[in-house]
């Protein structure tokens, strides 16, 4: 009878545990977003979602993903905290499809993502904050896009980036601030654009920035970039789109002989003004009291101005009569 209870117990002993594995087996493709596939290697999981048609970015990731592919599928936009909460996530592959917009805080609360690549899809702005909150970044690839411009802030506080690929896109003008606290960044390629001006302070912030390329226009609003390239060689290519493609580094001082009224400086506005540049190079001057002007050289005459010119005239009369 001792027996027979012994041999009882160990059947659904047996029994429960061919139960939960069937549970766990259960859960597991329950968390697999659909048409995908997640196979897993002991506690980590890579989630295949390749050419799988999928529209939006799914929401059923496996808590424990650790790579994620959706290469070659139709989402168009990756909305706010899509992936949040992965905190195992080491890489993201949405390459060769069709984003056009990435929101603010897309990938937020992904604490050990390296890996994010963006190749050859549609994007064509990047907001504020897009790539906010990713200490582990190392390396981001957003080559082969339609990006015109570099917005204020979106390259801000990626402590850990170390190559930045934006090469292939339309990227005419960097925003000032654009790039901000990288003090990793060893890459930065943005060859194959058709940049017009760059801020000779735009790479300050880049202490450990080994290998630039760019392709920009070398007219006079470039001479101030042009002399800080002189001081602050680096490797890489810097190349001329009006030139033929000769790189700027090597182009002698004549070029920009007649240069110096196209970047600021103390005489630039007159009478208290104060000068700026914009994301094109174009000068600016703030003028003050009553002048005004492209360079603040024409006197506004106010109704309180001509009031006060005419009671010194009259003062002036009096004191010869």
């Amino acid at each position: 009878m001792i027996e027979m209870s012994l041999k009882m117990k160990t059947m659904y002993y047996n029994i429960a545990v061919g139960l939960l594995i069937i549970v766990l087996s259960a859960d597991i493709v329950v968390a697999c977003p659909n048409n995908c596939t997640c196979p897993s290697d002991r506690d980590n999981v890579n989630v295949d979602c390749d050419s799988k048609g999928l529209t939006v970015v799914p929401e059923n990731f496996p808590s424990n993903a650790v790579i994620i592919n959706m290469n070659s599928n139709y989402i168009t936009t990756i909305e706010e905290g899509a992936f949040q909460n992965l905190s195992a996530l080491y890489g993201i592959s949405m390459d060769h499809g069709s984003i056009t917009t990435i929101e603010t805080r897309a990938f937020v609360n992904l604490p050990y993502l390296v890996h994010l690549t963006l190749t050859s899809n549609q994007i064509s702005t990047l907001q504020q904050g897009a790539f906010h909150d990713l200490p582990y970044l190392k390396y981001l690839r957003i080559q082969d896009n339609n990006l015109l411009n570099i917005e204020s802030k979106v390259f801000v506080n990626l402590i850990r980036l170390e190559e930045l690929f934006l090469y292939n896109n339309q990227i005419t003008t960097i925003q000032q601030g654009a790039f901000q606290n990288l003090p990793t960044l060893k890459l930065l390629d943005m060859s194959g654009n058709k940049v017009v001006f760059v801020r000779n302070d735009t790479f300050d912030q880049f202490p450990s920035l080994q290998i630039l390329s760019l392709r920009l226009v070398c007219d006079c609003k470039n001479f101030p970039f042009w002399s800080w390239l002189k001081t602050n060689q680096q490797g890489g290519i810097v190349t001329c789109l009006d030139r033929g493609n000769d790189k700027l580094y090597y182009l002698p001082e004549s070029v920009f002989v007649n240069c110096t009224n196209y970047s600021c400086h103390p005489e630039y506005c007159s009478n208290g003004g104060s000068c700026d540049q914009n994301s094109y190079g174009d000068l600016s001057c703030t003028c003050v009291g009553n002048w005004t002007g492209t360079t603040c050289t024409v006197l506004v005459y106010s109704d309180e101005l001509i009031q006060r010119f005419m009671n010194q005239w009259w003062s002036h009369q009096s004191i010869l009569q």
